[in-house]
């Protein structure tokens, strides 16, 4: 894809941003929206490792025990 198609396509993009007002003159809407998915990932991410981390320390639990049922 060349630059100038891809700097069009930004220009594009940019105004239906405007249009639909997910953005306004400073950007504060689209920062709001970005702020609010990377924070998300974040949290949902951490919820992942503190489900993940339960379920290896039950493992581990059963294994010390010799617990073959769990």
């Amino acid at each position: 894809m060349e630059v100038g198609q891809m700097q069009r396509q930004w220009v594009d993009y940019t105004k239906s941003l405007f249009m639909e007002g997910f953005l306004d003159g400073q950007f504060s809407i689209f920062e709001v929206v970005s702020i609010f998915f990377e924070d998300s990932e974040k949290l949902l991410n951490d919820l992942t490792f503190a489900l993940c981390r339960k379920s290896y320390i039950t493992f581990r639990n059963f294994c010390e025990e010799q617990n073959t049922d769990g």
